[in-house]
């Protein structure tokens, strides 16, 4: 692991330019080396701010002031690993996390073995157990796993030292063998070579089972616990188990460089960018929706990935080779390909509404004013934001909606659209929604949205004029396609416009929105209502059907020829469920055709399951036909000069 404890104070010359270099210099000592304690662990764009704050202030003790109560203030918003190594680099952050998961290894070994004679285990036991824990390959199960059975036992020696020779060759094939070699075992004999002695020792056979399986069941307990109490007291927060995530595979992300790698780097993008909602740089005169560091970090970052997907190619059992960069081209990973379905299936929607009668409502949901950083004229700090970030004001947005949505569906008001979710100008997250009613429900839709909009901090000054509006589409002054297009565009790549809604470049400005939903995590586009996307793509995929079925060819064509309004019509329509529609997405495990091995979960070792293709009259009709394999030249990880900063 690289040296963290730099040289502080040459680091801090360093990072500064020339003008702040001199600044620095002319201070007295004590000031120089206050200046310098306060600043030295934030990133070297926040401490240039930091310095010219401390410059402008009237007299010296008045800067020192306000610079140890900025300074507190960011500090506040650290965890605890982060205030020493806020400005790592990504070669000291990668050391960083593989030092964090061998001191999660290392809790594990702190935990107390069990005595020799406590335990009594059978051959059968044991195979269930190695069965049941197939997917979980982690050298922590094994550590426990083999504390509650006797080293000098003869299923130890045969089975599980040669079990654990196997373990880098293969973990599935290792714990298949030795689960074999328990069977084989006659279940009368048991396995600690203490129990030999004991005539009624198989007698008590279920007993010590349920005894083993708690043991091992604390066992678990207690290495996550100790796993867990590291990661809170670092600040972070430790993964718990739920449906998607097992005990075991919470311990194993707790022990593995990766997740840890992830995590860091997730904390310190977020708390970069809160720590520039505090000092007042995101608003329309300073980092419009996302800060300047925010901004060009994700820039290089695009730039990166681009150049790396350049370097890593699929190949399929016919040797067919696609570079990653050209496969993102040709999917709605491409800005293009995505802005271009999006406006496909909304003038679809739009078609069947006037089909069917239904209008159009145009509705812009706010946060309340304590989830706004800045005031959108002067950008000057707004008194009532409470240090609410962005990603806090999604999590408002999505709370009212969930309780909108279960209203309209008490009171049976259907409906279907498009959601967008957009940042304000200081990067408070706002939505659009196009969406369409019957009209007979029109009134109580809008009231039911209006309840739930002012629920919370409703009577505020500014909340009725604000919080939410509803303009009514007019077929005589324009489309609903047309009025939400631009902020379609807006949020993609910026195309076909002349300025975004504050003026500004709207290339430049889409690249920053773009960078404020990947630092916060904000799910930009939504479709509402209608009929499954999924099985839509899956149908382009498929040049020629084989099956002779008027329905399935007309589905195809209209997925084929881009008709959103007939392919969602002949799905069974705007209002029909998932599971009644016609066409489903069909799911499969994933098996290996050479070692004939199940995928599964890396963590949990749950099988996974993958799109093949789409389920028709209960038949699957396969559209992933081949088999993939990555092929990664020596370039493709390679460092790049252009990018670096």
């Amino acid at each position: 692991m690289a040296d963290f404890q730099y040289s502080k104070l040459s680091l801090v010359m360093q990072n500064m330019d020339a003008k702040n270099a001199n600044y620095f210099n002319s201070l007295h000592r004590d000031d120089r080396l206050f200046l310098q304690q306060r600043i030295e662990h934030f990133p070297t764009a926040i401490q240039n701010l930091l310095v010219h704050r401390y410059k402008s202030q009237p007299d010296q003790v008045k800067a020192n002031i306000d610079l140890r109560h900025t300074t507190d203030t960011l500090s506040a918003l650290l965890p605890v690993f982060l205030r020493n190594n806020f400005n790592a680099s990504e070669d000291e952050l990668r050391d960083l996390a593989q030092v964090y998961a061998d001191m999660c290894r290392d809790k594990i070994l702190t935990i107390p073995r069990q005595p020799r004679n406590s335990v009594k285990a059978t051959g059968q036991d044991i195979s269930k157990s190695c069965l049941k824990n197939s997917a979980d390959n982690s050298d922590t199960f094994l550590k426990l796993a083999l504390t509650h059975f006797q080293p000098d036992s003869e299923i130890f020696k045969v089975g599980f030292l040669k079990t654990s020779k196997q373990v880098s060759k293969s973990v599935n094939a290792t714990f298949r063998a030795s689960a074999d070699n328990f069977k084989n075992i006659p279940q009368k004999n048991p396995v600690n070579a203490l129990v030999r002695t004991d005539a009624n020792a198989t007698d008590n056979a279920e007993a010590e089972n349920s005894v083993n399986a708690s043991l091992r069941n604390e066992a678990q307990l207690l290495a996550y616990e100790k796993c867990a109490n590291f990661v809170n007291g670092l600040g972070l927060t430790a993964p718990t188990p739920d449906k998607s995530k097992t005990l075991s595979g919470c311990i194993k992300r707790m022990q593995d460089k990766r997740w840890w790698l992830k995590t860091l780097r997730k904390v310190i993008m977020r708390k970069t960018e809160e720590c520039m909602l505090q000092l007042n740089k995101v608003h329309k005169h300073a980092g419009i929706y996302c800060s300047d560091i925010t901004a060009s970090n994700r820039r290089f970052q695009k730039a990166r990935q681009l150049k790396m997907m350049e370097g890593i190619s699929l190949v399929n059992e016919h040797d067919q080779r696609y570079s990653l960069r050209e496969i993102h081209d040709l999917n709605p990973s491409n800005p293009i390909n995505r802005r271009n379905e999006l406006m496909t299936r909304m003038r679809g929607f739009e078609d069947i509404a006037k089909e069917l009668g239904h209008i159009g409502d145009f509705i812009t949901l706010t946060c309340p004013s304590k989830y706004h950083a800045a005031y959108a004229k002067s950008g000057d700090r707004n008194p009532n934001w409470q240090g609410f970030t962005p990603q806090q004001g999604q999590q408002y947005l999505c709370g009212i909606w969930a309780k909108i949505r279960a209203e309209l569906d008490r009171q049976e008001i259907r409906t279907y659209g498009l959601r967008v979710a957009e940042p304000q100008h200081d990067g408070t997250p706002h939505w659009h929604l196009m969406l369409f009613v019957e009209p007979e429900h029109l009134n109580a839709f809008r009231a039911v949205i209006n309840h739930y909009a002012f629920e919370e901090d409703g009577d505020e000054a500014g909340a009725r004029e604000n919080r939410v509006k509803f303009v009514a589409i007019d077929p005589n002054k324009g489309s609903a396609t047309g009025y939400v297009a631009k902020y379609i565009c807006k949020n993609i790549d910026g195309a076909n416009l002349n300025e975004g809604a504050y003026g500004e470049n709207p290339i430049e400005a889409a690249e920053r929105v773009e960078a404020w939903a990947s630092c916060w995590g904000i799910r930009q586009f939504q479709q509402i209502g209608g009929v499954s996307v999924t099985v839509w793509r899956e149908l382009r995929r498929l040049r020629k059907l084989e099956q002779q079925d008027i329905t399935l060819t007309a589905i195809h064509q209209a997925a084929d020829s881009s008709n959103w309004k007939s392919f969602v019509t002949l799905m069974g329509g705007v209002f029909c469920k998932r599971k009644e529609q016609t066409i489903r997405p069909h799911y499969d495990i994933e098996i290996d055709t050479e070692t004939g091995q199940i995928s599964t979960d890396y963590y949990d070792g749950f099988i996974t399951t993958k799109l093949k293709g789409i389920c028709y009259l209960g038949q699957a009709i396969i559209t992933r036909l081949h088999q993939w394999r990555l092929v990664i030249s020596q370039s493709a990880f390679r460092s790049h000069l252009e990018f670096c900063k």
